[in-house]
């Protein structure tokens, strides 16, 4: 029985593993643009996705890596942004060389950070799914509910094709009807 239930569960956590990467997918491919940058002058929206090399390296590892100091006197740290075994982003972050290595409570307390950002994130995704989910059960039920304002076929089948148009914005739709075969 403990077998079976711990099966069951693993079956049961692939399975949401699965939704949550399809979710996160989705979600990514519908964003504007690839990220946030600060710095002295603020927070802009980055447009472009160039990853530096140290970030490349961060996701294709799945560690946090430290970068050597780069022509600007910068060195980069980047942590890879995780979410239920979803590589989903990476933070960069840079300090200038005079300032020293990047010591381990530094790395420690923003990988700690990152953490807390990722179950942050997951939260707000998660929000977002459910707020969706909760808005078609919504569109669901208000179109059911005037499909069942008549028994008549012809004004059901009129009132779906109006609801089809009104609520998804198509320009035209049809609903053909499957005529009966002529008997022989």
């Amino acid at each position: 029985l403990f077998t079976e239930t711990q099966d069951a569960l693993a079956t049961s956590m692939r399975a949401y593993g699965q939704a949550s990467q399809e979710a996160w997918q989705s979600l990514l491919l519908s964003q504007k643009g690839f990220g946030f940058s600060c710095d002295p002058s603020g927070v802009t929206e980055l447009d472009e996705v160039e990853l530096l090399p140290e970030e490349q390296l961060a996701l294709s590892k799945s560690s946090t890596i430290v970068g050597d100091a780069n022509n600007q006197n910068l060195q980069n740290l980047a942590i890879p942004i995780n979410i239920r075994g979803n590589l989903i982003g990476v933070l960069d972050a840079s300090k200038p060389v005079e300032t020293g290595n990047w010591s381990g409570e530094e790395i420690n307390l923003l990988e700690t950070i990152i953490e807390q950002l990722e179950i942050a994130l997951d939260s707000a995704q998660l929000f977002d799914q459910t707020q969706r989910r909760a808005q078609q059960e919504r569109v669901t039920s208000e179109i059911t509910a005037r499909l069942h304002e008549t028994l008549d076929p012809d004004m059901v089948l009129k009132t779906a094709l109006r609801e089809f148009g009104d609520r998804f914005g198509f320009t035209d739709v049809e609903i053909r009807m499957n005529p009966p075969e002529k008997a022989a």
